[in-house]
């Protein structure tokens, strides 16, 4: 649905090529190459795109890609506990976002629209902030009965998801044709973040 099914060449869809992941010394995944960025021509595949009402007229859709400028990391820095770093710059990521919504009468005739944007108040950077990226290679040790062992997984599908939904907004404008404006904001990791507990008290 978010467009990493995104046409590339692999060497099969079972299993990832191990050459596209570098995992270093502290155990940091490193993505190389195109072959897993998301392609908006694929995620915007099956979209909804016109509604045609039965006494006439229609209502038209168009998207875009999604962005973010914060994104929740999960690296050695942490102890791999995820963290949220501002990349002070906009970056695309999977799926896609409503950019208008137009309306038009019987006689194709634009009666309204409605336009969205998704960016900070006073800003150009992207209110969105990027909740997980797939992984798509895990390494690490582990001890067991037999002494230590090395457990890798690499597949072509995402071995371990932080979530359900990979993209958030803080911050929505909607725009009518008449040039008035909604602003929504809503709650987000910015302000509600994950904390390791280092205390425990009693129930």
């Amino acid at each position: 649905y978010n467009g990493r099914l995104n046409g590339e060449t692999e060497p099969s869809f079972e299993f990832a090529n191990p050459s596209m992941f570098t995992i270093d010394s502290l155990y940091d995944e490193h993505i190389n190459g195109t072959t897993r960025n998301a392609s908006y021509y694929m995620a915007n595949l099956g979209l909804l795109s016109r509604i045609r009402y039965p006494a006439g007229g229609c209502t038209t859709f168009s998207y875009e890609p999604n962005a973010y400028s914060k994104d929740i990391r999960r690296d050695h820095t942490t102890g791999f506990y995820p963290y949220l770093k501002n990349d002070s710059t906009n970056a695309q990521t999977g799926g896609l976002r409503i950019k208008s919504i137009t309306n038009y009468n019987s006689y194709n005739v634009l009666t309204d629209s409605k336009r969205y944007s998704y960016t900070l108040e006073n800003s150009t950077l992207s209110s969105g902030i990027q909740l997980y990226f797939p992984r798509y290679h895990l390494f690490y040790d582990r001890n067991t009965e037999r002494g230590p062992e090395a457990v890798e997984f690499i597949s072509g599908n995402d071995v371990n998801s932080y979530g359900t939904g990979n993209i958030e907004y803080s911050r929505v404008v909607e725009t009518s044709s008449d040039s008035s404006k909604i602003v929504y904001e809503y709650s987000n990791y910015n302000e509600i973040q994950d904390y390791l507990a280092t205390t425990f008290k009693p129930i």
